[in-house]
């Protein structure tokens, strides 16, 4: 007897709308399932061939069955079969594992470490649309650890993180931001009203205003905290890195994490991945002594990292310290001289430092291997910090150790920050640069070192004039106005004509080639049709070390 066969399955078209949706909450969920199988790695590890079986065992194991079954599920359904393949067999090692009742050996835990890797790499691959890592040879460790088992039923995921796709945050995000740039119209227009409306009209539209104000700022706080992420999703995937470096380097390191939970934009985690992937690999190669020289110089064998987190006002700090020996100030100024970024007899500070060993190519080690050595490391910490429009900061002492200091702010898209002004040219600060504000007379300005300083809290503060910086014609005026930042554990200060009022402002990037120039960060608008252009403090700074302008000819867009 013939049977009647069905409709032929259509195969599904990856370019299709829903697919890519789906595709995007597969990317939120396996970030969520890769976390959960890290955390109970780092459980399972404690358990390392004891003795005795230990309850403990289990529960680790259960949860990591738990997520690999349903990451295997979604990977499945989305046609990434490597990442698939995977967690299959890391399931099946630790199957046949909690079959058997004993504990987990130092081997399969760097089976199991290399598999969550290797998936990790597949889905970003997948995310960005690179080409699949190859996986042959985490597929023949992984097979050479477990004995092939039948799937079991899938488990459900866990009820709960109701998802919202990060696209539809960015939409909400934009739109908030256009009620901020209309409300912004509305202030110019009552500033222009107030002379000629009766004082009562006009109370009563500024009260409306105000509370329109506050209203906005309490949307915009919401849909800021639905983006927002703890910093230990990062800080845990810096335990992975070390293991692999105390392998590299033969040296024992313990990590320590603080603030955990400390949230900020998804967007700043993602880009702090680089950053700090860097800063662990300098600190457990450059910082950290072999465990003979450490207790030779009274130190415990054992390497300290500490990564911390926390936030100060509408700014996240992140501090990364060792107990190593710290940095050696004489040979990085000699690596310098010899590479001509400083003068014979120019003596540096610690700023000076940090902008050496963040110097291109710059390295102090004879021979690059995995770990350091190649001289891109810190350029990539920086760069990627100032065009997250924070700072980095070092401290060092010599036998001690040494503690990089980085400053964020919680977010990009919305921010405060000062209006200040060049003539009638009008130019937006970000507010968590600055530190104070002065207002100097000319008088007050002398020559140090080849450097404008003003007398500052009973030192000199060395200074910048944005006009002169900027190739604007004119001379600064009697008295002006300085803007005191914070450049790299060392105190800057920008000279303004004036400072015209703080403001609430929506960053947008420059995309015109005539006035994406260094020293401008984006644009901005304030309610009145003008474009306003965002400076760039990290460049202008840089550019005031370097005795250099930014620019042969700043647009002015009035």
């Amino acid at each position: 007897m013939t049977q009647k066969m069905g409709p032929t399955p259509t195969p599904v078209n990856t370019e299709d709308l829903s697919f890519t949706e789906f595709l995007d909450d597969y990317f939120a969920e396996s970030e969520e399932h890769l976390g959960a199988i890290r955390r109970q790695l780092l459980t399972l590890e404690s358990f390392v061939d004891q003795d005795r079986f230990d309850p403990g065992v289990t529960a680790a194991v259960d949860e990591l069955l738990r997520a690999l079954h349903s990451l295997k599920g979604l990977s499945a359904m989305v046609g990434i079969h490597d990442a698939e393949q995977i967690a299959h067999d890391m399931e099946s090692s630790l199957r046949e594992m909690k079959q058997a009742g004993t504990g987990p050996t130092e081997d399969l835990m760097e089976v199991l470490a290399g598999g969550t890797s290797a998936i990790d790499h597949i889905v970003a691959a997948r995310r960005e649309q690179n080409p699949a890592p190859d996986i042959n040879a985490v597929l023949s460790r992984l097979t050479a650890s477990e004995a092939e088992t039948h799937e079991t039923a899938r488990v459900p995921p866990p009820f709960g993180a109701v998802r919202v796709d990060m696209k539809r945050l960015d939409q909400l995000m934009t739109m908030v931001g256009d009620l901020v740039i209309s409300r912004g119209h509305v202030d110019e227009t009552l500033r222009r009203l107030e002379a000629i409306l009766p004082a009562s009209a006009w109370r009563e539209l500024q009260e409306a205003n105000f509370l329109l104000q506050r209203q906005l700022r309490n949307l915009r706080e919401g849909v800021m905290r639905m983006r927002m992420v703890p910093v230990g999703n990062a800080f845990e995937r810096m335990r992975f890195v070390i293991r692999g470096l105390e392998r590299e380097s033969h040296k024992e390191v313990r990590l320590e994490l603080t603030g955990e939970n400390t949230e900020i934009d998804k967007l700043l985690v993602e880009r702090l991945m680089d950053p700090l992937l860097h800063m662990v690999r300098n600190a457990v190669t450059h910082g950290l002594e072999p465990a003979e020289e450490r207790i030779a110089s009274g130190k415990t064998g054992e390497g300290h990292i500490w990564i911390r987190a926390r936030t100060e006002a509408e700014t996240v700090v992140i501090e990364l310290e060792d107990d190593g020996r710290g940095v050696d100030t004489i040979q990085v100024a000699d690596r310098s001289r010899a590479s001509g970024l400083i003068q014979r007899g120019e003596s540096i500070d610690e700023s000076r430092v940090l902008q050496m060993i963040c110097s291109p190519g710059f390295s102090t080690r004879e021979q690059a291997d995995l770990g350091a050595g190649h001289g891109v490391g810190m350029t990539i910490v920086k760069t990627t910090i100032s065009g997250l429009g924070g700072t980095l900061a070092m401290s060092t002492r010599p036998g001690k150790g040494t503690r990089f200091t980085i400053r964020l702010p919680l977010t990009l898209a919305i921010m405060e920050a000062l209006i200040v002004y060049l003539d009638d040219q009008p130019f937006a600060v970000p507010r968590s640069r600055i530190q104070e504000v002065l207002r100097v007379e000319t008088d007050a300005v002398t020559v140090m070192d080849d450097n404008e300083v003003i007398p500052h809290r009973g030192g000199v503060l060395p200074i910048v004039f944005l006009r002169r910086l900027f190739r604007m014609n004119g001379e600064p005026r009697t008295s002006f106005h300085v803007l005191v930042v914070d450049a790299d554990s060392s105190a800057i200060g920008i000279a303004v004509d004036r400072i015209a009022r703080q403001r609430e402002i929506v960053a947008r990037p420059v995309d015109d080639a005539l006035v994406r120039v260094p020293g401008i960060a984006g644009a901005t608008e304030l309610g009145d049709g003008r474009p306003v252009l965002i400076l760039d403090v990290a460049a202008i700074v840089d550019a005031m070390r370097a005795h250099r302008d930014l620019a042969p000819e700043l647009i002015v867009v009035a």
